[in-house]
C-alpha cells in the first residue's frame, strides 16, 4: 500500500493493558448516547472555528483529521496503529452564485460541485424555456435537444431523474452561455450535487433555482413573454492535498482483517454533522469500547475517508491501492453513512455477494430486536462501499436517509446537531459495535473476496475507471432519497404493532418510532436534564388550607386573627415568607431551588438582599410540619402589594403590618432550626453553568437586578437561570444611575431618591447579593390588594397536592352550574373582559361574546363564515375538543367535521385580516409560547392559567407539527379567537408554513386523519396569521426575532396577507431569527435560515422604539423561558417534555396591568404521570361537569 506511516508511540500509556474478554455486549453497553454527542460537538465547533465547514480542501477538513488523529494515537494509541495516507484531488469552490430574474431581483440559488465559472461580470440573455420529460429525465439525451434553440441563450432546463452533468455537456454543445436548472420538488429544502471531477471543461454554468420559480418563468414564456436572467458563477479549480485515515487493533490476526469506515468530510455549504458526522463519531465510539479488550482473534482495521463528498475520491483511492495480497485480508467492509438522520429510515445494505448477507444479518437482527423498523435495501453508488464492491469484499452498512422527509437539512447549514435522531444513531453504533465485535471473534461463514466477477471487479479494471468512480456522486441525492411510499406505510404500521407489543414502560419510545418515519418529531441538542425540587409557590397555591392569618412585625409568625386592612406608612426592606404543606407524614420537607425563589421575588419587581434561607417550621399541634423560605428584599409597597397577591406573606421590619386573607397554615411555631441546601444549589448553578453559553460571564457581571451601593459601584453577579423575572421599566436598565436598579419601581409611582437602609440577613445565608439598597420614598399608600382571583374558585377540597405529579387532587365543589367563568357550557352567557386590542384610533371596539360577536365580524356573508359557523354552535365544538382533550387518547378522526373545521378556519380567516399584521394589546395579558400540538399540556396551561375568557392571551405561534394532537390544537385556539376575538390572540410562528408543515408532521396528521384539503384549508388560514404584538407600548412580541430589514414598525404593520413566508426578507427572520452571545450585529443562522443577532442589535432596537423587552419563542430552553442580553430579551417556551424527550419545563409570561412580568411554569410529566393526570382529570369532568373542563387550578409559578 502507498501509505505515510505515521508515529505509532502511545502517549498515555498507564493503564492500558486490556484484561477483559471481548464480547459484542461489552462493546454495545460501552457506547452512549452521551459519547456520541460529545464526538459531533467537536466536530460541529470545529466547523464553526473553520467557516463553517468540513469540506475537503478547507481548514476545517484538516482540523477534522487532527481531532480524530488525537483520538486514535493519544488516546488509544496503546492498542491502536493510526496511518495517514495522503493523496492529491481537484478542489472546487464557488465563492459566488447569484441568479437574477426577469425583474433584475436576485433568486435563491445554489451551486453544483465542480460547477464552472461564467466570465467575471456574469452572462444576461434571454432566458429560454425547454421541454420537460419526468420520466426520462429532462434533456438527458441528444434526440431530447431536437428543435431547442438555446445558443447565445440560458436554457431553463427541469433537474428531473438523470444525471445533471449530462445535461450540462448536451447544453454545452447546443451552444448554451449556461443552465438555470429548476428542481423538481418543491421548496427549498434540497441539497447540492457534484458534477465530476472528470467533466472540468466539459460543462457549461449552472445554477439552481427552487421548482415555484422554475414553474413561473416556464409559465410565463409559454405565455409569449421574453424573459432576461442573469447567472454569476464565481468557482476556482485546483490540486490540493488531502487525506485518508487509517487506524486498526495491534491485537488480530493481520490476515483476517474487519474493516469500518465513514467519511470524515462533508460538504462546503454546511457542518456536516449527520452528513456524515453521525458515522465518524460511531467509529471513535467504537474504536474506544474494543481498546478495552482483548482476546479477539481477527484484526479490526477503522478507517475515515477524504473527500467522499468530492465522488467518493479517499476510499477510492485507497481501494485502487491495495495490491492483491491486501485486499484478500479484507474479510468484510462495513460503512457507516448518515446513520442519525431525524427521521430514519434503518436500511442495511446487502448486495449480491454470497458474504455480503453475513454482516448484513447481524445488523438487522439487533435493530430488529431493539424494535426499530430496519429493512433490506441494495446498495446504491453515492458513498464508501464502492471501492470495496469493486474489489469483491463482502460488504454491508446502515443507512437511515437523505433528503425530506428524513434528513431535510441533507447537504445544508442546518446540518447540526438539531438535525440528529439521537435514538436512531445510538442503535445503529450499537449495532454497528456488535457486528464488529461479533466478526472480529470469529468470522466462521464468512466467504473470501470475489475475484471472479467481472465488470470492475479486478485491480486493473479499478484502476482504469477511477475517474469514471470520482464522478457517480452526482446520482448520490436521488439514490439517497429514492423510497416507496408503500414501504412507509409498511414500517409505520410494523412500529405501532410492536408498540402495542411492548410493555408500558416503552410504549412512548416506539410511538416516537412511528412518527419519526414521517419527519414528524425534531431534536435539541439539550436533552433531559434532571429537575431539582418543587416551586415554593406553586406548592403554596395549591395545598394551604384556607384560613386567614394575620403577621406580626417580629421575626416570627404570631396566633391567627381576623383580616384587616393593609397599613402602609413608608416604603421599606420586607422579608416574604412561604411555605408548602407536605400531603402525607412521609413528606416531611420539600426540597426548593434558590433560583425558583428568587423569582419569586424579582416577579414583583423586588431586588434581592439576602440569598433565601430555608426554615423547617413545626404546627405546635405536632400534627403536620412546615417548609418556609425567607429571604430580604427591597420593594415598595405597590410592589409588596403585589407579592402579596402572589400569595406571599409579608414580614415587615418597620412596624408594617399586612392581614391578609390568604389561604395558609392556622399557627406557625418557631424557627427549629436550618436547613442546608448547599447541595441543591451548587448541582443547579452547575448544572445551567455548564449548558447556557448564550450569556457570557461578563453580561451577568452587569445584572441590573444585582444591588450595589455608590461607594462601590459593584454589583454582584446572579446566575441566568436565577433571573427569573423583570419588571417592564425603562429605568430598570438605566446604566446613569445605579442605584435605581436596585429598587425598580411600578409606573404608577414616582421614583425619589431615599436613605439607604441595611436588610437583614439569614443566618444560614453563606454569599449575598449586595450590603444596601436604596429606596425611594413618599409613595402613595396603596389600597388593600383583593385576595388572589384563583382561590375564589377554589372549593373546601382543593388541598392535595401530588408531589410526584404536581398536580391538584380536587377542584372546585360547586355544582355544574356554578363552575365559574372555565365552564365550556355557560361561556355564552358570560361577559368577556374589557377588550386590549388597541385600534390604530387607540381605542377599543366593544365585544360581545358568543354568536354576536361573529355575526358582528367582518365577513359574515362567506359561505363558511361566521353565519355558518353560528348553525354549527361554536360553544358545542368547543365542548367536543375539550372532551377530546381528557379522552386520553388520540383517535383516527377529528371530533369534528371536515366542514366544521372548514367553517372554523373560513371564519378564522376573516377575523385575522380584520385585524392588524402588528397588533397592539393593553396589559393584563398571558404570553405563550411554543405549544407543537402538544394538546394534553395545552389543556394544562389553561387549567393553570384560567380558560377563556378569565384570562387574556397572547400566542407567539408553533401550535402544530411534532406533536400527536396538532388538529385538536390549533381547532381550539382557532374556537378561542373566534369567541373572543379581541381577548385572545395568535401570532405567526416558522411553522405555521406550508413547506414546513409539509415535514415535520401536520400534513401528515391531516392527510391520515381529516385528508389534504383540509390541510391545504388551515395553510390559507396560516396565510393571514398576525406577524407580531406590541403589550402595553413596551413588550415587542414575536416568535422569532429580530431583522436586519425591520427600521420601522409600519414595516411590519405593511406585510400584506395573506402570505406564504418567503425564503428570505424580514417577514422570514420575524419568524426565524435567534438571539445569540456574540461580538457581531448579525451572524448567519445554524438553522440554515434567517440570522442570528447580538446584543448591540437588542439594544438598539429597544432605544429606537421605545420598547423596555423583547418577548419571543421559537427556541427550546430548560426551564420554559430565559433570558438573553442582561434580560433585554427573555424566550419563552409552552411545551414541557417536549418531544417526550428533552425534560423541559412549559412557561407562560404573565405581564400584569401595571408591567410587572413573572412566569408561571407547567411541569413536565413522562408518559405513566401524563395519563394519569389524564385520567384525573376527565373523571372530575365526568363527575362534576359532565360537560365543562375543570375550573382553574392554582399556578406553578415561581
Amino acid at each position: 500500500m502507498k501509505t505515510t506511516a505515521i508515529s505509532l508511540a502511545a502517549l498515555f500509556v498507564a493503564g492500558c493493558a486490556a484484561t477483559e474478554q471481548l464480547t459484542p455486549e461489552k462493546v454495545e453497553a460501552d457506547i452512549t448516547t452521551e459519547g456520541l454527542r460529545n464526538n459531533l460537538w467537536h466536530l460541529l465547533r470545529i466547523a464553526k472555528e473553520n467557516g463553517g465547514n468540513r469540506a475537503f480542501g478547507l481548514p476545517g477538513y484538516k482540523a477534522s483529521l487532527d481531532f480524530v488523529y488525537e483520538r486514535a494515537v493519544k488516546r488509544f494509541g496503546a492498542h491502536m496503529d493510526t496511518y495517514i495516507q495522503p493523496f492529491n484531488h481537484t478542489f472546487e469552490q464557488t465563492r459566488k452564485i447569484e441568479v437574477k430574474g426577469p425583474d433584475g431581483k436576485p433568486v435563491h440559488a445554489i451551486t453544483l460541485l465542480y460547477n464552472p465559472a461564467t466570465p467575471a461580470g456574469g452572462v444576461t440573455a434571454q432566458l429560454v424555456d425547454t421541454p420537460v420529460d419526468d420520466t426520462k429525465g429532462s434533456l438527458c439525451l441528444p434526440e431530447q435537444w431536437k428543435g431547442v434553440d438555446v445558443k447565445g441563450k440560458l436554457a431553463l432546463i427541469k433537474r428531473g431523474v438523470c444525471g445533471i452533468a449530462e445535461k450540462l455537456k448536451l447544453a454545452r454543445q447546443a451552444g448554451a452561455l449556461g443552465v438555470i436548472l429548476y428542481n423538481h420538488e418543491p421548496g427549498t429544502a434540497y441539497g447540492s450535487a457534484t458534477l465530476g471531477a472528470a467533466n472540468i471543461g466539459q460543462l457549461v454554468p449552472c445554477g439552481m433555482i427552487p421548482l415555484e420559480v422554475g414553474n413561473a418563468w416556464s409559465a410565463r414564456i409559454k405565455a409569449g413573454e421574453k424573459l432576461t436572467a442573469s447567472l454569476l458563477v464565481d468557482s476556482i479549480f485546483e490540486t490540493r492535498l488531502t487525506w485518508n485515515l487509517i487506524s486498526e487493533t495491534k491485537e488480530g490476526d493481520p490476515n483476517n482483517v474487519v474493516m469500518l469506515g465513514a467519511h470524515l468530510d462533508g460538504v462546503q455549504a454546511g457542518p456536516g454533522i449527520n452528513d456524515d458526522g453521525s458515522g465518524s463519531s460511531a467509529l471513535l465510539e467504537i474504536m474506544g469500547s474494543i481498546k478495552k479488550y482483548k482476546g479477539f482473534p481477527n484484526k479490526i482495521r477503522f478507517a475515515w475517508w477524504g473527500a467522499e463528498e468530492s465522488g467518493l475520491v479517499g476510499s477510492l483511492y485507497y481501494t485502487k491501492n491495495l495490491s492483491e495480497e491486501e485486499a484478500d485480508k479484507i474479510r468484510f467492509y462495513f460503512n457507516y453513512d448518515m446513520i442519525g438522520s431525524i427521521a430514519p429510515f434503518f436500511r442495511v445494505y446487502q448486495g449480491k455477494n454470497p458474504g455480503d448477507v453475513h454482516g448484513a444479518k447481524v445488523l438487522h437482527s439487533y435493530l430488529s430486536a431493539k424494535g426499530k423498523p430496519a429493512e433490506f435495501a441494495p446498495f446504491g453508488t453515492s458513498s464508501d462501499y464502492v471501492g470495496f464492491l469493486n474489489i469483491g469484499v463482502p460488504s454491508s452498512g446502515l443507512f437511515t436517509g437523505a433528503g425530506a422527509p428524513m434528513d431535510p437539512c441533507y447537504h445544508q447549514h442546518c446540518d447540526t446537531l438539531e438535525n440528529i435522531d439521537w435514538s436512531a444513531i445510538t442503535h445503529n453504533a450499537k449495532a454497528a459495535g456488535r457486528a464488529a465485535a461479533h466478526f472480529a471473534l470469529s468470522l466462521e461463514g464468512v466467504p473470501g473476496r470475489t475475484k471472479t466477477t467481472p465488470n470492475l471487479r479486478g485491480r486493473a479494471n479499478l484502476l482504469s475507471q477511477f475517474e469514471k468512480w470520482a464522478k457517480v456522486e452526482s446520482e448520490a441525492e436521488d439514490s439517497h432519497s429514492s423510497f416507496s411510499h408503500i414501504i412507509i406505510i409498511i414500517i409505520f404500521f410494523f412500529s405501532l404493532l410492536i408498540r402495542l407489543l411492548r410493555n408500558l414502560q416503552l410504549r412512548q419510545c416506539w410511538w416516537n418510532i412511528s412518527v419519526r418515519v414521517f419527519g414528524v418529531i425534531a431534536r435539541s441538542s439539550l436533552v433531559g436534564w434532571q429537575r431539582v425540587g418543587l416551586s415554593c409557590l406553586c406548592s403554596l397555591a395549591r395545598c394551604l388550607p384556607s384560613q386567614p392569618i394575620s403577621v406580626s412585625p417580629s421575626s416570627q409568625p404570631s396566633q391567627p386573627s381576623q383580616p384587616g386592612p393593609a397599613i402602609v406608612s413608608t416604603p421599606s426592606i420586607v422579608t416574604i415568607t412561604c411555605g408548602h404543606h407536605p400531603s402525607s407524614a412521609s413528606k416531611r420537607h420539600i426540597a426548593i431551588r434558590r433560583s425558583q425563589s428568587q423569582a419569586l421575588i424579582l416577579a414583583a419587581g423586588g431586588s434581592i438582599i439576602a440569598i433565601p434561607a430555608i426554615l423547617p417550621i413545626t404546627n405546635p399541634r405536632g400534627d403536620q410540619s412546615w417548609t418556609l423560605l425567607r429571604a430580604t428584599v427591597a420593594a415598595t409597597p405597590s410592589q409588596a402589594n403585589a407579592l402579596a397577591e402572589r400569595r406571599i406573606i409579608l414580614l415587615e421590619k418597620d412596624q408594617l403590618q399586612y392581614s391578609l386573607n390568604l389561604p395558609f397554615p392556622t399557627s406557625l411555631g418557631k424557627d427549629s432550626g436550618d436547613w442546608d441546601t448547599g447541595e441543591n444549589t451548587s448541582s443547579s448553578k452547575g448544572l445551567r453553568g455548564s449548558i447556557r453559553s448564550k450569556i457570557s460571564g461578563k453580561d451577568k457581571d452587569r445584572d441590573n437586578h444585582a444591588s450595589a451601593t455608590p461607594s462601590t459601584g459593584a454589583a454582584q453577579p446572579l446566575d441566568k437561570s436565577d433571573s427569573a423575572s423583570i419588571k417592564s421599566a425603562r429605568s430598570q436598565r438605566s446604566a446613569s444611575n445605579p442605584t435605581n436598579h436596585a429598587a425598580p419601581v411600578s409606573p404608577q409611582t414616582a421614583n425619589p431618591t431615599g436613605e439607604k437602609s441595611t436588610p437583614p440577613t439569614s443566618p444560614t445565608d453563606d454569599s449575598t447579593l449586595g450590603p444596601t439598597s436604596p429606596i425611594g420614598e413618599g409613595d402613595r399608600v396603596p389600597s388593600p390588594p383583593p385576595s388572589p382571583s384563583q382561590s375564589r374558585s377554589l372549593g373546601k377540597g382543593h388541598h392535595a397536592l401530588d408531589e410526584q405529579t404536581g398536580e391538584v387532587d380536587q377542584v372546585s365543589d360547586k355544582p355544574a352550574g356554578q363552575a365559574g367563568p372555565h365552564t365550556a357550557t355557560d361561556t355564552s352567557t358570560l361577559t368577556p373582559k374589557e377588550p386590549i386590542l388597541i385600534r390604530p384610533t387607540g381605542s377599543s371596539l366593544p365585544v360581545n361574546s358568543g354568536k354576536e360577536t361573529l355575526e358582528e365580524s367582518p365577513g359574515g356573508h362567506s359561505q363558511f363564515g361566521m353565519s355558518a359557523l353560528n348553525a354549527l354552535d361554536l360553544d358545542e365544538m368547543i365542548t367536543r375538543l375539550l372532551d377530546a382533550g381528557y379522552a386520553g387518547k388520540v383517535t383516527k378522526t377529528v371530533c369534528l367535521k371536515n366542514a366544521e373545521i372548514t367553517a372554523i378556519c373560513s371564519a378564522a380567516r376573516e377575523v385575522f385580516l380584520g385585524q392588524p399584521s402588528l397588533i397592539e394589546l393593553k396589559a393584563p395579558v398571558k404570553i405563550v409560547g411554543d405549544v407543537h400540538g402538544q394538546y394534553t399540556d395545552l389543556l394544562r396551561m389553561f387549567e393553570m392559567c384560567g380558560f377563556p375568557p378569565s384570562a387574556n392571551f397572547l400566542f407567539l405561534g408553533d401550535y402544530v407539527d411534532r406533536g400527536k394532537q396538532s388538529l385538536e390544537t390549533i381547532l381550539l385556539l382557532m374556537c378561542y379567537k373566534l369567541k373572543y376575538p379581541e381577548n385572545f390572540f395568535l401570532l405567526r410562528g416558522n411553522h405555521e408554513c406550508a413547506n414546513v408543515t409539509r415535514v415535520y408532521g401536520f400534513y401528515d396528521e391531516c392527510k391520515r386523519r381529516c385528508n389534504v384539503k383540509i390541510w391545504k384549508t388551515f395553510v390559507d388560514t396560516f396565510n393571514t396569521l398576525p406577524i407580531a404584538a406590541i403589550v402595553a407600548g413596551k413588550i415587542f412580541c414575536v416568535h422569532g426575532g429580530l431583522s436586519p430589514s425591520l427600521s420601522h414598525m409600519d414595516d411590519i404593520r405593511n406585510i400584506q396577507r395573506p402570505t406564504d413566508v418567503p425564503d428570505y426578507g424580514l417577514l422570514n427572520d420575524l419568524l426565524w431569527s435567534d438571539p445569540a452571545d456574540m461580538q457581531n450585529d448579525w451572524e448567519e443562522n445554524e438553522r440554515g435560515v434567517s440570522y442570528c443577532f447580538g446584543k448591540k442589535v437588542i439594544l438598539e432596537f429597544l432605544q429606537r422604539h421605545d420598547f423596555d423587552l423583547v418577548c419571543r419563542a421559537h427556541m427550546v430552553v430548560e426551564d420554559g423561558y430565559e433570558f438573553f442580553n442582561d434580560r433585554t430579551l427573555v424566550t419563552v417556551f409552552s411545551a414541557p417534555n417536549y418531544c417526550g424527550e428533552f425534560d423541559n419545563w412549559g412557561a407562560v409570561m404573565s405581564v400584569s396591568s401595571e408591567l410587572l412580568c413573572s412566569f408561571e411554569l407547567i411541569k413536565p410529566l413522562d408518559s405513566a404521570a401524563l395519563k394519569s393526570h389524564i385520567k384525573k382529570g376527565r373523571n372530575k369532568r365526568n363527575s362534576l361537569y359532565p360537560q365543562s373542563p375543570p375550573v382553574t387550578r392554582g399556578p406553578q409559578s415561581y
